[in-house]
């Protein structure tokens, strides 16, 4: 210390005892020592991360620290002397030792050996909701039923529910895709009574084409997707119910018009017989969609063009048939039903620039059957179902109004 005993001669004898009696508050100082070192995988020789490591001096004192995300761990202000070492991280073998800390750094280097978590066999048996009345907080049911508005759609019933977002490009029928939190509509899937609509080629489900005659209720799935709907749905699944079977022989005519030429005609009839019940329904919906919209002529800064101006070729007619029959077999049921959905419209192209006979048809044709019931005595239960879907869509663009030149395409 002759650093110390030169500042002692320059400086008062006041000085001297006040450095003196710090010096014996903490003599600890002049005699601490470190430790520093990473934590490796024994096997893989990769760092270990999140591990704890703890000394431990005779005299009681405690030190602890936790590897970061390299492995690396560092402790200061340790005491000269012997340690008790211990390291400790879930899913390796607890490391015990000792190391001697001196007054300069010390560094070590410390492999762990992985230890297999072994777990016994862990059982989990709960019956399957058929019937969808118990559903998860990320699931949504809009019931339809009879109680949707007269001239609604099947885009505006989904456009009330949380986190869907509709693009509408028009009136009734016209093409609208849905998209769920932010996803894109090809990542979104659509079933019908649990037959996937979209195309096995990828893109979207058009809902302009989707009626909403028949339809009982809709469940949407925002966050994960039960295994009957496959492991591909990205974005979500919309779940389109139609009208279960059951109950007394009832029959209904309904009829609806609106503005721009809109109007809807459906009739049903279901029931039972002779130990089936049945169900059937016709709906038939159209419009001219010849609203009128506000046409900037194409030029966006030259406000002395625009007016106001009709849509053209924008009608649209669609009809659906929907056909169930099923009856039970001891404990056991079947059902087979068949829906079928027309629709044939125009494609009106930009608002400076519309087409007058470009038109899109297509139509949809969906067979299902069903065989379900309980295993035994047991919770367990079975289902077995087959369906055929097939699709076809028309587009003729003979005088090239929208596309670059004459296009007449044809897709089964």
């Amino acid at each position: 210390m002759p650093r110390t005993s030169t500042q002692t001669r320059t400086h008062s004898r006041a000085g001297f005892f006040i450095v003196f009696f710090l010096l014996a508050l903490h003599p600890a100082t002049l005699l601490a020592g470190s430790l520093q070192g990473r934590l490796l995988d024994q096997d893989a020789e990769r760092p270990v991360s999140g591990a704890v490591l703890t000394l431990s001096a005779p005299s009681g004192a405690v030190h602890s620290v936790r590897s970061d995300t390299t492995g690396t761990f560092h402790l200061e202000n340790l005491a000269t002397g012997t340690w008790d070492l211990r390291v400790e991280r879930l899913g390796y073998r607890p490391l015990h030792g000792h190391i001697q800390i001196g007054a300069d750094p010390t560094s070590v280097e410390l492999h762990l050996q992985s230890l297999p978590m072994i777990m016994d066999e862990l059982v989990v048996r709960a019956r399957r909701d058929l019937e969808g009345k118990h559903v998860a907080s990320f699931v949504e049911t809009i019931v339809l039923g009879d109680q949707h508005a007269p001239g609604a759609d099947l885009a505006q019933m989904l456009d009330r529910a949380t986190g869907v977002n509709i693009r509408r490009y028009g009136g009734l029928g016209s093409f609208s895709t849905l998209s769920i939190r932010g996803s894109t509509a090809e990542q979104v899937q659509v079933f019908l009574d649990g037959v996937p609509l979209n195309s096995a080629v990828g893109g979207g489900v058009d809902l302009g084409g989707l009626p909403i005659g028949g339809v009982e209720s809709v469940d949407i799935y925002r966050g994960a997707v039960p295994a009957r709907f496959g492991g591909n749905s990205l974005g979500g699944v919309v779940h389109i119910r139609t009208q279960p079977l059951g109950g007394k022989i009832r029959t209904r005519l309904h009829t609806a018009s609106g503005s721009y030429g809109t109007r809807q005609l459906g009739a049903s009839l279901s029931g039972p017989y002779k130990g089936w019940e049945y169900l059937g329904l016709v709906n038939y919906r159209a419009s001219r969609n010849d609203f009128r919209f506000w046409d900037d002529n194409g030029t966006e800064y030259n406000a002395q063009d625009d007016g106001w101006a009709r849509r053209l070729n924008s009608d649209f007619r669609g009809l659906r048939g929907l056909a169930k029959i099923g009856r039970s077999l001891g404990a056991s049921r079947l059902q087979i039903h068949n829906t079928f959905d027309l629709s044939h419209k125009g494609i009106p192209g930009i608002g400076n620039n519309q087409s007058l006979h470009t038109r899109y048809d297509t139509w949809r044709n969906i067979a299902e059957a069903a065989l379900f019931g309980p295993l035994g005595r047991g919770r367990a239960g079975y289902r077995l179902k087959a369906h055929h879907s097939r699709e076809k869509d028309e587009y003729r663009d003979r005088h090239g109004e929208v596309g670059l030149g004459r296009q007449h395409a044809r897709n089964i």
